[in-house]
């Protein structure tokens, strides 16, 4: 008998945006926000960070703010935990609130990490009002925590497209036209 080689396949990589919208039905409350919720993952960085302004999002789609809020919650809400965060800060909010460890002491931290990143304890005891070991703690809990949770996956095709030009419904019968 003859072998055959059968040619390999390179392996696929599940992109961020994939596994974020796999999982947007179950978490929706309704077609509306799950809509909503699958074009902000749209507009996710590779880091999971959701760059565009949520105003925006909902000038653009003509749906209420708070909507695209409720759908910014939605997508928050899925796994990896962190993801759709605006900022370092609520990315590490979002796991500490998943860890069940995100009290006043852990958001007045949170709230000063640039005091964090120059090393000021002194400073950030008297803030967040702890002692020694508690701030410790506070500080290894923040290390354990990921802060580019979409990194975890591949950029693949399916990356998400900043567009050049916005195009929006102005009031009356024009378009406006916007460089992005």
């Amino acid at each position: 008998l003859a072998q055959v080689e059968v040619p390999s396949f390179p392996d696929t990589e599940t992109t961020l945006a994939e596994h974020l919208e796999a999982q947007v039905g179950p978490a929706a409350p309704d077609p509306a926000t799950a809509f909503i919720a699958r074009q902000l993952i749209g507009l996710l960085d590779e880091a999971g960070y959701l760059t565009a302004e949520l105003a925006h999002v909902a000038a653009s789609h003509d749906v209420p703010l708070a909507q695209v809020e409720r759908a910014l919650a939605v997508v928050q809400g899925l796994d990896p935990t962190g993801v759709g965060a605006r900022s370092l800060a609520e990315c590490l909010a979002l796991q500490a609130r998943e860890a069940d460890r995100y009290d006043p002491c852990m958001a007045a931290l949170l709230d000063h990490l640039d005091l964090v990143a120059r090393g000021a304890f002194p400073q950030l005891k008297r803030i967040c009002g702890v002692d020694d070991e508690d701030l410790a703690d506070m500080l290894a809990e923040l290390r354990g925590y990921d802060p580019r949770p979409g990194l975890k996956f591949g950029g693949g095709e399916g990356a998400p497209v900043v567009p050049d030009i916005l195009i929006t419904r102005a009031p009356g019968n024009g378009w406006d036209i916007q460089l992005n």
